[in-house]
């Protein structure tokens, strides 16, 4: 590997756990007929926002009370940490639904990234802003997630973009640095 790897940032949902957060459903509710669900909501009106700031922090609340753990995050995290290599947590999920999860399944990371921290994956900034925090360079960190903001945020920062694969997400394949099947794959990338 030209650089070596410093730092793993993580997206939260589809990657370390996995939920049943409905999206489709969470857009019928609010009365959206596609797209980005928090971009959306930037274009409406405090109180249509308000509503649907509730509606979504209603679902994202129950999905991460009953999130399922990744069967390999803790075994990846102990490994990172006995290589040295700092981890942070990038997710569009509220701080109150990343707290949730993290407490519930015992994950730590030296730094968390919410959508209370604009600007949002599909930006570089946060990825940008975490590297300038733990004093790493964009082209020594790594950031694994499931979806294309998980991608085109670490593309566009730099970083080295690592998919998780599913069954939803094959045609963003061509735009990762490196695919994975199960999240401990993961410890491969670092020694190549």
């Amino acid at each position: 590997m030209a650089q070596t790897v410093k730092a793993v940032i993580f997206d939260l949902d589809g990657t370390l756990v996995h939920s049943d957060l409905d999206f489709d459903l969470i857009r019928r509710r609010i009365g959206l007929s596609d797209g980005a669900v928090l971009e959306a909501l930037q274009k409406m009106s405090a109180p249509d926002r308000r509503r649907a700031m509730q509606i979504l922090e209603e679902h994202e609340s129950q999905a991460a009370r009953e999130a399922r753990l990744d069967a390999h995050a803790h075994t990846v995290l102990a490994a990172l940490a006995q290589r040295g290599i700092r981890t942070a947590l990038l997710t569009r999920n509220s701080s109150a639904s990343a707290r949730t999860v993290m407490d519930r399944h015992n994950l730590s990371f030296e730094i968390i990234y919410s959508r209370e921290d604009p600007p949002v994956k599909p930006s570089p900034e946060p990825v940008l802003a975490i590297c300038a925090s733990l004093n790493v360079t964009p082209a020594q960190t790594i950031l694994v997630g499931d979806y294309l903001f998980d991608l085109q945020s670490a593309n566009d920062a730099g970083a080295r973009s690592v998919l998780l694969r599913n069954e939803r997400n094959a045609e963003f394949i061509p735009l990762a640095w490196q695919t994975i099947d199960t999240l401990d794959q993961l410890l491969d990338l670092l020694d190549l």
